[in-house]
């Protein structure tokens, strides 16, 4: 009976922890479509033009691991950048911020929680914050709420910052993917 009952568990976790793996594939084949849907309009708006096309990359390419993030800080309104933001292509996860940035920026908590699986596979419910402002390649997005927990100091999640990031013609290295 308490062997019986512990392989039901297992079996569960191990059900969900697949469950989970699939909705990240999915929303990483939504991203990279959507990533080719970009560069073929790029590419028909730019035609031959390599010069053109280059200049275009440099000015609308994101680094997945060191692009400049920063968040309005809510008490003094001052922009503060993030060092160790982490651009999520390939997670269907809002952002993120640890709890001690959530501090230096003034971030108030919502009094809302959601869940979150980690790294760990464990699934955690972390507290939401208030909105915030988040500036990006110049792009200003407010952001209804982000979750606080982890060890990334930012976490752009993919819903929330990457897809509209994307819609408005930013694009990723490919060797980034």
């Amino acid at each position: 009976p308490a062997e019986a009952k512990l392989f039901l568990e297992l079996k569960a976790k191990l059900a969900e922890a697949e469950a989970q793996l699939m909705r990240e594939r999915r929303a990483r084949k939504t991203v990279e479509s959507e990533i080719a849907a970009v560069r073929a309009d790029i590419a028909s708006h730019h035609g031959a033009n390599q010069e053109s096309w280059s200049k275009y990359r440099a000015e609308r390419s994101m680094s997945v691991n060191h692009e400049l993030v920063e968040v309005q800080n809510s008490k003094t309104g001052k922009w503060m950048a993030i060092d160790g933001a982490v651009l999520d292509t390939g997670n269907a996860v809002i952002t993120t911020i640890t709890p001690t940035w959530r501090r230096q920026l003034g971030l108030s908590l919502s009094g809302e929680t959601t869940k979150v699986q980690g790294v760990t596979d464990k699934l955690e419910e972390w507290p939401l914050t208030e909105p915030i402002m988040v500036r990006i390649k110049g792009e200003v997005m407010t952001l209804p709420s982000v979750a606080v927990g982890g060890t990334t100091p930012i976490l752009c999640g993919e819903p929330d910052l990457i897809r509209p990031l994307l819609k408005r013609g930013y694009i990723f290295s490919s060797d980034e993917l």
